[in-house]
């Protein structure tokens, strides 16, 4: 018998996608997108302790946060 010429049989597991560049660079943008998002509340949360405004009172816009009635541009937020 040939075992060249058996079929391979094709695997359906989680780890079928290891060497899956699709489907490494989808983990990796989600991993990227989770962390931007743990990035942006720890930003809302200092902000609302540092001006003393409920979290709600901060929206990031345009490159710029409203933190209750002033504007930062979000490099002064970072700083």
């Amino acid at each position: 018998m040939n075992i060249c010429a058996l079929p391979i049989a094709k695997k359906t597991s989680a780890a079928s996608n290891v060497g899956n560049p699709k489907s490494a660079r989808a983990i990796n943008g989600m991993a990227a997108r989770a962390a931007a998002r743990t990035i942006k509340q720890r930003l809302v949360d200092f902000a609302a302790k540092r001006f003393e405004v409920p979290v709600y009172e901060v929206r990031f816009h345009a490159n710029n946060v409203d933190i209750g009635e002033q504007t930062l541009s979000f490099e002064e937020l970072v700083q």
